[in-house]
């Protein structure tokens, strides 16, 4: 199943049948379905550059039980869910990078956002630590 994304900012879109426009929870732009509304139009980026996958790293939710991926593109990160692929968590760096503000403590990155709200990516391990910090370095003012 392909997975389609806002031709605005990349995020991954919900998938309604009998819909024929799906608003991105994410930045608000309304994305055309296709005419017989079962199946999304694929649209292509616009800014191939801005979707290119930099790294995958495994990280955690509330405990180490919730087992989740940090996946982290060139212009933004999600955590994901192992099992389900559900986004758990959309960081746009635009607004990471506005407040300027992302912070490392004991295996976790927080990220302060423009409109006040914070995520936290917990790691749990100094080798994931490593690969996030590795992909991050260049997007976003650590």
């Amino acid at each position: 199943m392909a997975v389609y994304r806002c031709e605005s900012c990349g995020a991954p879109l919900s998938s309604l049948n009998g819909v024929v426009v799906s608003v991105c929870e994410y930045c608000g732009t309304e994305n055309r379905i296709s005419d017989n509304a079962t199946e999304f139009i694929q649209q292509e980026p616009t800014h191939i550059e801005e979707n290119i996958l930099i790294s995958t790293v495994p990280c955690i939710g509330k405990t180490v039980f919730e087992k989740k991926n940090f996946v982290i593109y060139r212009t933004y990160a999600e955590v994901l869910d192992r099992k389900t692929n559900a986004v758990e968590m959309h960081i746009d760096f635009k607004d990471v990078a506005e407040y300027r503000k992302a912070l490392i403590y004991d295996g976790a990155i927080k990220f302060k956002m423009k409109n006040g709200q914070k995520y936290i990516v917990n790691l749990y391990s100094m080798k994931n630590y490593q690969l996030a910090m590795n992909a991050l370095n260049g997007l976003i003012k650590v």
